[in-house]
């Protein structure tokens, strides 16, 4: 280095020079009068130590008035001397006037090349061994098939398994009576008859009277037996029966509420007149003389259908709770039959008749499941092995149902079935084939496996163009 470069003092002695040699020469009387020339150089000398800050370092000479050359060389010195010592570069030889970098400079300018190589080795390590993958995006090959046919639903065999669901239900509905008619109609009710006296039945024949305790009779439709009473520690336990009465007379006045003790005239003057009574806990209603609504043989027929109908809707909702969850009922297999259906006489105050309905329904339901692997077991059957479905519309009515005496026993079943099916690739044997092959050969393995109808490759990153040895880094989806 020595050799090519010169030292910052040889350099600026070389610019004096050719200052000096390059410059016309002046007396100093051409700048400063002759009797101030010692104060000038002596305050300009005081200027430059200040400005470079070296004002105790640097000595101050007098410089003889007759001599320009020395005087330059004198100001060059000094302002090379103030550049080393402020570290301010020199306008012509910036680069090449520089100190050299010591000891310490160099080792700084070692560890960041160490540092960047350690980086890019990391780096180039990544590229090479972490960051490529193989996405692999195969489209499977669709094979149609349909199902078109009628299937067993039996209770017990058949192609699929029924299960039988049962309800009986009734209801008491109101209908409005449109026509008018005088009539003469007795109040009528139920009385509870109680035997108190013995163990001993007791028989009370048709029309016995049973009386109010304001004198009101009412007499029994029927002909009843009273049960005995029981005996318990030697004390009686009372025991009763149902039993319907009807008013003595027509007319409102026997409309009467709950009665808490009917006695029997028939025994009075004997011990029973006291231990046999009846007791009413519901009103007597009916009774009326007069103009009163009544249902016309039109009134009772609807009403009919509308009971009906409404018993039939009940049932049917009552069969969606009733059936458990994966049960489906099968639309067509119902047995309803109406088991009992009849108009009450009764006009209320409010114009309206009741008609009595009573319905008993079955229905079978069937796994959606069952039917299902029915139709999807004679796919695998008709396409071979190795296939599965990948997508259906299945949709089943019951055509006919059948009975076993009065119940059901089981239904044909339309069932109309439409599926894709594909092969069953293992993705991880497709992983492993790809480990390794170029990108080219990938597209030829892949697209040369069984059921595959066409695949996507991509690698990654960019500048990758092979898969990776680890097939833990090739991801393969199915389409």
């Amino acid at each position: 280095m020595k050799k090519l470069f010169k030292s910052k003092e040889e350099q600026d002695r070389e610019r004096a020079a050719e200052v000096v040699f390059s410059r016309p020469r002046k007396a100093v009387s051409d700048i400063v009068p002759a009797d101030r020339r010692g104060e000038a150089r002596t305050v300009e000398a005081d200027e430059r130590r200040e400005s470079s800050g070296q004002h105790e370092r640097m000595p101050l000479e007098r410089i003889e008035a007759d001599d320009d050359e020395d005087e330059a060389i004198e100001d060059l010195e000094r302002e090379a001397y103030a550049r080393r010592h402020t570290k301010e570069p020199d306008i012509e030889g910036e680069t090449w006037a520089t100190e050299r970098p010591g000891r310490r400079s160099s080792l700084r300018r070692l560890g960041f090349v160490g540092s960047g190589l350690v980086v890019i080795g990391v780096l180039v390590w990544l590229a090479l061994f972490v960051l490529p993958r193989a996405d692999i995006a195969i489209t499977l090959r669709r094979t149609p098939w349909e199902f078109n046919d009628i299937v067993s639903a039996q209770v017990t065999g058949g192609d699929v398994a029924a299960q039988l669901f049962t309800q009986t239900k009734n209801a008491t509905l109101s209908f409005t009576a449109s026509g008018k008619k005088y009539m003469e109609n007795k109040a009528h009710g139920t009385i509870k008859v109680v035997n108190a006296y013995s163990s001993d039945t007791q028989g009370l024949v048709a029309s016995t009277r049973f009386v109010t305790p304001d004198g009101k009779i009412f007499r029994l439709q029927n002909s009843i037996v009273v049960p005995g009473a029981k005996i318990v520690n030697g004390k009686i336990e009372p025991s009763s029966i149902d039993a319907p009465v009807v008013a003595d007379k027509a007319g409102n006045d026997f409309n009467i509420g709950p009665v808490g003790r009917f006695t029997i005239p028939g025994f009075q003057g004997t011990p029973k007149y006291d231990a046999f009574y009846g007791i009413s806990e519901n009103p007597m209603t009916g009774g009326n003389v007069g103009e009163t609504p009544y249902p016309t043989p039109d009134d009772i027929a609807k009403a009919k259908t509308g009971a009906e109908q409404s018993i039939k809707e009940t049932l049917t909702a009552a069969f969606a709770l009733q059936v458990p969850e994966g049960f489906s009922v099968l639309d067509g297999s119902g047995n309803f039959a109406i088991t009992k259906s009849t108009a009450l006489p009764d006009v209320g105050a409010d114009g309206k008749f009741k008609y009595f309905v009573e319905a008993h329904d079955e229905r079978l339901a069937v796994r959606e499941s069952d039917i299902l692997h029915f139709v999807q077991t004679k796919a695998q059957n008709d396409l071979g092995q190795g296939f599965k479905e990948s997508d259906h519309t299945l949709t089943y009515k019951a055509q006919n149902s059948q009975t076993k005496g009065i119940s059901l026993s089981g239904a044909t079943v339309a069932v109309t079935y439409k599926g894709n099916f594909v092969r069953d690739i293992d993705t991880n044997a497709v992983a492993n084939g790809a480990a390794g092959k170029s990108e080219e050969d990938l597209k030829t393995f892949v697209v040369g496996t069984e059921g595959v109808e066409k695949a996507k490759v991509s690698l990654w990153p960019f500048w990758v163009v092979s898969v990776p040895a680890d097939s833990g880094k090739i991801k393969v989806t199915l389409e």
